[in-house]
Protein backbone atom coordinates (compact mmCIF):
# COMPACT_ATOMS: atom_id res chain seq x y z
CA UNK A 1 0.00 0.00 0.00
CA UNK A 2 1.42 3.35 -1.03
CA UNK A 3 0.36 6.11 1.34
CA UNK A 4 2.51 8.69 -0.48
CA UNK A 5 3.75 10.42 2.67
CA UNK A 6 7.37 10.05 1.58
CA UNK A 7 6.56 12.12 -1.52
CA UNK A 8 5.92 15.20 0.62
CA UNK A 9 9.61 15.51 1.49
CA UNK A 10 11.97 16.66 -1.23
CA UNK A 11 15.06 16.56 0.95
CA UNK A 12 16.67 13.76 2.90
CA UNK A 13 19.29 15.71 4.84
CA UNK A 14 21.26 14.15 7.64
CA UNK A 15 20.70 15.38 11.19
CA UNK A 16 23.35 16.39 13.70
CA UNK A 17 23.40 15.26 17.33
CA UNK A 18 21.43 18.44 18.13
CA UNK A 19 18.70 17.32 15.69
CA UNK A 20 19.57 20.07 13.23
CA UNK A 21 19.56 19.44 9.50
CA UNK A 22 23.04 19.24 7.97
CA UNK A 23 23.53 20.07 4.28
CA UNK A 24 26.82 18.63 3.03
CA UNK A 25 28.45 20.28 0.04
CA UNK A 26 30.14 17.43 -1.84
CA UNK A 27 31.42 19.90 -4.44
CA UNK A 28 33.94 21.29 -1.92
CA UNK A 29 35.96 18.07 -1.87
CA UNK A 30 38.47 17.89 -4.72
CA UNK A 31 38.22 14.12 -5.21
CA UNK A 32 34.46 13.77 -4.86
CA UNK A 33 32.26 12.16 -7.46
CA UNK A 34 29.46 14.71 -7.08
CA UNK A 35 29.31 15.12 -10.84
CA UNK A 36 28.29 11.47 -11.25
CA UNK A 37 25.15 11.60 -9.06
CA UNK A 38 21.71 12.15 -10.57
CA UNK A 39 20.22 14.01 -7.55
CA UNK A 40 16.81 12.51 -8.24
CA UNK A 41 14.44 12.47 -5.25
CA UNK A 42 14.91 9.41 -3.06
CA UNK A 43 11.24 8.45 -3.31
CA UNK A 44 11.41 8.24 -7.12
CA UNK A 45 12.96 4.80 -6.97
CA UNK A 46 9.60 3.28 -6.16
CA UNK A 47 8.19 4.65 -9.43
CA UNK A 48 10.26 2.05 -11.29
CA UNK A 49 7.98 -0.64 -9.88
CA UNK A 50 4.78 -1.24 -11.87
CA UNK A 51 2.55 -1.46 -8.79
CA UNK A 52 3.66 1.98 -7.50
CA UNK A 53 3.85 3.86 -10.80
CA UNK A 54 1.07 6.34 -11.54
CA UNK A 55 1.26 8.88 -14.35
CA UNK A 56 0.05 11.71 -12.09
CA UNK A 57 3.12 11.27 -9.82
CA UNK A 58 5.60 12.05 -12.59
CA UNK A 59 5.09 15.87 -12.69
CA UNK A 60 5.64 15.99 -8.92
CA UNK A 61 8.76 13.85 -9.28
CA UNK A 62 10.20 16.12 -11.99
CA UNK A 63 9.35 19.25 -9.96
CA UNK A 64 11.16 17.85 -6.91
CA UNK A 65 14.11 16.86 -9.09
CA UNK A 66 14.28 20.40 -10.48
CA UNK A 67 14.36 21.83 -6.94
CA UNK A 68 17.15 19.46 -5.96
CA UNK A 69 19.19 20.42 -9.02
CA UNK A 70 18.69 24.07 -8.07
CA UNK A 71 20.27 23.37 -4.68
CA UNK A 72 23.21 21.67 -6.39
CA UNK A 73 23.74 24.76 -8.55
CA UNK A 74 23.91 26.85 -5.37
CA UNK A 75 26.43 24.41 -3.89
CA UNK A 76 28.57 24.57 -7.04
CA UNK A 77 28.52 28.37 -6.96
CA UNK A 78 29.53 28.31 -3.29
CA UNK A 79 32.39 25.89 -4.03
CA UNK A 80 33.63 28.10 -6.86
CA UNK A 81 33.43 31.26 -4.74
CA UNK A 82 35.09 29.82 -1.62
CA UNK A 83 37.50 27.40 -3.25
CA UNK A 84 38.85 24.11 -2.02
CA UNK A 85 40.37 25.45 1.20
CA UNK A 86 37.74 27.51 3.08
CA UNK A 87 38.81 29.71 5.97
CA UNK A 88 36.89 31.25 8.86
CA UNK A 89 36.90 34.59 7.05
Amino acid sequence: MDHGLDEDHIWAFQSTLYNQKKVKNAWMEPASKAYAYSYAPFWGEKLTQPHFYKAEKMPKFYRHWSHRLGLEVLKINQALAIGGMPTDA
